[in-house]
Parts: structure tokens; C-alpha cells; sequence
């Protein structure tokens, strides 16, 4: 990342005394194919990769699968 930060959950919520529990099952990276930013998200639309663009480069994304292990 540059300089400029998007912020840590953890540590937000350490400076709140606030208890963190991330407990979001991520189904997708989402990556910019130019500057790598990277972020998750939960659902996909089809066409997420042609109708999107970086908000910090302008760049095209590139859409990887999370696969999860399955607790019985």
C-alpha cells in the first residue's frame, strides 16, 4: 500500500475498547490488475470486472475465488 491508509478494523476497535470479531466468511479477492490493490467481498455480480474500474488507479480488476473449508 502507499502512505495513504484505508484503515484496520483490529485496530479501531482496540482504540474503542470495543471487542473485534471478524467473523465474514469472504467468497472473493478482488485485485487491481495495475496498482494491486486488493479488497474481499461476500457476493459477485456477473459482469463485476467490466463494469468496475479502480477508484485509485483506474485500472481493471481481477476476480479470484476464495475457497473455503467446510466444519461438519
Amino acid at each position: 500500500m502507499t502512505s495513504l491508509e484505508y484503515g484496520n478494523k483490529e485496530e479501531d476497535y482496540r482504540k474503542s475498547n470495543i471487542e473485534f470479531k471478524e467473523e465474514r466468511k469472504y467468497k472473493y479477492k478482488i485485485e487491481c490488475k495495475s496498482c494491486g490493490y486488493s479488497f474481499y467481498r461476500q457476493r459477485m455480480s456477473r459482469n463485476f470486472a467490466k463494469k468496475y474500474r479502480c477508484g485509485k488507479c483506474g485500472g481493471s480488476f481481477n476476480v479470484i475465488s476464495i475457497e473455503f473449508e467446510k466444519k461438519i
